[in-house]
């Protein structure tokens, strides 16, 4: 070795000089292969900025397609809104025709005095009794000859025409609740339904979302499956609504009056609406007051309470599907439950100290 015929000519220890040698030739060792390795951890970040690429693409597309089937919705909104309008206008008609020929039936079946006056064409009155009498009476003679309507077979007909039309008016009725209901389900959410009379009416599914609501009447209104997030709800009557799932967070203060056993808490602009088969899968609950709320039969599917206080508040387990209960998933850390207990305490739950 170099090292030995170097310490035969010079005489010199040499062990210090391979040790080393030895180290240098592992650190050299060691540094290659944590290239190896950085070489492999770049390809890998190649790969996954490769794939989140091709995910931004993807999601570029997808805003693509939503955009364009918002205006779709959009263009199929207005001609609802236009169609709408326009069976009102024949449902208007339709009853007008329908009232015409209820006239038309009363004075058919009136009865003729026969001393009552007959129009002659040329405008000459003569008495009923003269008509048909086998003497031209009319000095244009049209008192003679005179068909008369058969009341019998006049009203039956009719009767088949207003049966026709209340059909009719029937079948115009449906289509109209239809779209009135496409109408409100898909909404678009900068619409503004300030100060709007809508007690009494079926907005099932309806989403308004982001939506201005200050001052709406929505008494007794069927509200199932609502979304109302972020909504503004300033003197909002909610009193007899049907209120099953609904959907309303992050509400902009809360409304003048609600349905019974109904309750809005939170902050001015962080309202939330808390109630029997409510809707609040999903919701992150941190250091809250929930006391003593009525929710029986509420969704809470993969909540999250942290730190909350649910004592004295009504929770039941009801299935929601096939597979799934209302308390599915749901995360409990330092949580007062509903009998007073600490989630803490009961292996990290409250499903069994409701």
């Amino acid at each position: 070795m170099l090292t030995s015929a170097l310490a035969g000519c010079t005489g010199t220890d040499t062990t210090d000089l391979e040790q080393q040698i030895e180290d240098l030739q592992q650190s050299n060792d060691q540094m290659n292969e944590t290239i190896y390795n950085m070489e492999i951890t770049l390809q890998e970040r190649n790969t996954e900025i490769a794939t989140l690429n091709s995910n931004v693409a993807m999601l570029q597309s997808s805003i693509a397609d939503a955009e364009t089937y918002r205006d779709s919705l959009l263009v199929l909104l207005e001609d609802s809104n236009y169609s709408i309008n326009e069976l009102r206008v024949i449902m208007d008609e339709i009853n007008s025709q329908i009232i015409s020929i209820y006239a038309e039936i009363f004075n058919i079946t009136s009865t003729v005095d026969p001393y009552d006056d007959f129009e002659c064409e040329n405008g000459e009155l003569i008495p009923f009794f003269l008509v048909n009498d086998g003497f031209e009476d009319c000095y244009d003679g049209t008192d003679e000859n005179v068909v008369f309507i058969d009341a019998n077979a006049s009203i039956g007909d009719l009767q088949l025409i207003v049966a026709s039309l209340i059909v009719n008016y029937t079948d115009i009725k449906n289509t109209l609740q239809t779209l009135e209901q496409f109408n409100w389900k898909h909404r678009a959410f900068y619409n503004s339904f300030t100060g709007l009379d809508l007690s009494y009416e079926n907005l099932r599914e309806a989403n308004f979302r982001d939506a201005d609501l200050s001052y709406t009447n929505l008494s007794y209104a069927d509200l199932s499956y609502v979304t109302l997030v972020n909504s503004r709800m300033a003197n909002v009557d909610l009193s007899g609504a049907i209120m099953y799932r609904v959907h309303a967070t992050d509400l902009w203060q809360c409304p003048a009056s609600l349905p019974e056993n109904w309750e809005c808490r939170g902050s001015f602009t962080s309202n939330t609406l808390f109630g029997p088969y409510a809707n609040l899968v999903g919701e992150y609950w941190n250091a809250k007051d929930l006391k003593n709320l009525n929710l029986t039969g509420a969704d809470l599917r993969h909540s999250t309470f942290l730190n909350s206080n649910l004592s004295g508040t009504t929770i039941t387990i009801e299935s929601v599907n096939s597979i799934q209960n209302n308390l599915q998933d749901i995360t409990w850390i330092n949580t007062i439950c509903p009998d007073g207990t600490n989630s803490n305490n009961n292996g990290n739950t409250c499903e069994n100290n409701l």
